[in-house]
């Protein structure tokens, strides 16, 4: 998996673009990169084109240029790079943060986008706009915790903070230690992922009016207000999309691949474009 690099204006872009057939963007989570899903291009082996972008701050892609008021539609934008590679159709494929991305992605892009597998995406504006406080005033503690520690350059324990609150207590503890450098190094910009999330506006409602095949995965292991999110997502689609795997978190994709990437490719599978 060869990881390549384009420029948009003076930022520089990390992605990766393998295989051929039907095209598939995968979007990652915060304090991750377009390497998170090189299980599953080794899975999918050639039979569909995949498309893994690195998000502002992440993998080969640059810290943003404007990090006031940083919102999603920044990084839609930089999708949108991407997007013009493809002719036609695609499938959108988000985890937590890239989740909550590629969401946007297919409100701004529903006539092109074919399918959307979406695994725990922390859109977690929803859960003020719905009166889940508790849950809301959670993960809010969460955010500004990782961001008082970014803002006095303790960047180790923001990581720490953040890792363990996804993963469990004593994760980052446990993890190996040649793991952490670069969760250290791009942690700065996991306060603006929150910012961009708790600041969406779109409702429960808007959702709802997208028609494209949907999968939602989530753990029954991980953090409540990310299963929560999932749990109101699938009432709004109105549809038997929401599937709860016994067993995994929050960070199924990374630490549970074979179940998330089984998921996908039945997705995928079953709702092929033009089929």
């Amino acid at each position: 998996m060869a990881i390549a690099t384009f420029e948009n204006s003076s930022v520089r872009i990390g992605y990766w673009d393998e295989g051929s057939g039907e095209p598939v963007i995968l979007l990652h989570s915060s304090s991750s990169s377009s390497r998170q899903w090189k299980k599953l291009q080794q899975e999918i082996g050639g039979r569909y084109r995949l498309l893994a972008l690195d998000l502002y701050g992440y993998g080969n892609t640059d810290f943003p240029e404007s990090a006031e008021a940083f919102v999603l539609e920044q990084e839609v934008s930089l999708l949108e790079r991407l997007i013009a590679r493809i002719d036609g159709l695609f499938h959108l494929v988000g985890h937590s943060y890239g989740g909550a991305v590629a969401m946007k992605t297919a409100l701004k892009h529903r006539d092109r986008v074919c399918s959307l597998y979406l695994h725990e995406p922390v859109a977690f504006s929803l859960l003020k706009m719905e009166g889940r406080l508790d849950e809301w005033n959670e993960i809010r503690s969460v955010a500004a915790d990782v961001a008082t520690h970014v803002a006095h350059g303790r960047h180790e324990d923001a990581a720490a903070r953040f890792v363990d609150y996804w993963g469990g207590e004593r994760t980052w503890a446990a993890m190996p230690d040649h793991r952490k450098p670069d969760l250290v190094r791009t942690v700065r910009k996991v306060p603006l992922d929150f910012d961009a999330i708790f600041a969406a506006k779109d409702p429960l409602s808007a959702y709802g009016e997208l028609r494209m095949p949907i999968r939602l995965t989530t753990g029954n292991t991980g953090p409540l207000p990310a299963r929560l999110v999932a749990e109101l997502l699938s009432a709004a689609f109105g549809r038997d999309t929401l599937y709860v795997i016994d067993g995994v978190g929050h960070m199924a994709p990374v630490t549970h691949p074979q179940e998330i990437n089984a998921h996908i490719i039945s997705h995928l599978e079953a709702n092929r474009i033009g089929g």
